[in-house]
């Protein structure tokens, strides 16, 4: 039997993390989830609806702390079962099949197990697929809600807190350059949100992220022109997204992922 560990990080987000739970609790078998929920001493009720949660809700924590990835390795160091996955509030398990089609691969044979991840716009969703892991000098191949890490490893691999945006990011190098084995299942595992802290801070994004890749890799030139490319995307989605409505800034995202756009149900 498979153990996992689904860790929850929270401040100030209650409706979106009852959703979250509401969703987990209807897939949730006893034997199989371990849910972990670190707050961060939030304002809005959070700890009074924990309270309430308990026979739901496995551990929790309300306290002050440095941002998320300090309150991600709370929730590491709270981890008992055998793998562990981060959710935010507002994200959830892509369906009720995920674990059954994902549970054959979280075995001995490998050390990190990801899939793909369904993005949620007001009006849409889009299929983000996952790159192979050879190709993580490109950034960011996978959501961090999308993989399943063994909970060993994290204890001995947890988040730098100098990267404000992207320390999963150097997290996921730093076990490649260890030779974990890395496994990519080719099905949605989560369906997160739109606006999520690198989503906000993109071009913050990027240079944490690049900063990373140097501190990792000796860059050749078709990095470096990958990632000047990228930027300058970056940029001019940024600048669109300034002067531009928010729907019609949807619109052109919408228009550029069109191949990829997907119906979710119950989400």
């Amino acid at each position: 039997m498979v153990n996992i560990n689904v860790i929850f990080v929270v401040l100030n987000d209650l409706n979106r993390l009852k959703k979250s739970i509401e969703k987990l609790c209807l897939l949730k078998k006893k034997d199989e989830f371990r849910i972990i929920i670190i707050d961060g001493k939030s304002e809005d009720k959070t700890d009074a609806f924990l309270k309430e949660e308990i026979d739901s809700i496995d551990i929790w924590i309300s306290e002050p702390d440095q941002g998320i990835y300090d309150a991600m390795n709370k929730g590491i160091n709270l981890a008992k079962n055998d793998w562990s996955i981060f959710i935010n509030a507002g994200d959830v398990i892509a369906d009720d099949t995920v674990l059954d089609k994902i549970g054959p691969f979280l075995t001995d044979e490998f050390d990190v197990i990801y899939g793909d991840t369904i993005i949620k716009y007001p009006d849409f969703n889009i299929l983000k697929k996952s790159r192979l892991i050879n190709q993580l000098w490109k950034g960011m191949i996978f959501s961090h809600q999308s993989v399943f890490i063994r909970t060993p490893l994290l204890k001995n691999n947890k988040f730098d807190l100098k990267y404000k945006i992207g320390a999963d990011y150097d997290q996921l190098f730093r076990l490649y350059k260890q030779n974990k084995r890395f496994k990519y299942v080719p099905i949605p595992i989560s369906i997160i949100e739109s606006n999520g802290i690198s989503d906000q801070k993109i071009l913050k994004s990027w240079f944490e992220h690049f900063k990373i890749l140097k501190s990792y890799e000796q860059l050749s030139l078709k990095m470096i022109f990958y990632h000047l490319f990228l930027f300058f995307f970056l940029v001019g989605l940024k600048i669109v997204r300034k002067i531009m409505l928010r729907k019609f800034y949807f619109l052109i995202i919408k228009m550029i992922y069109k191949k990829r756009l997907v119906t979710v149900t119950g989400s």
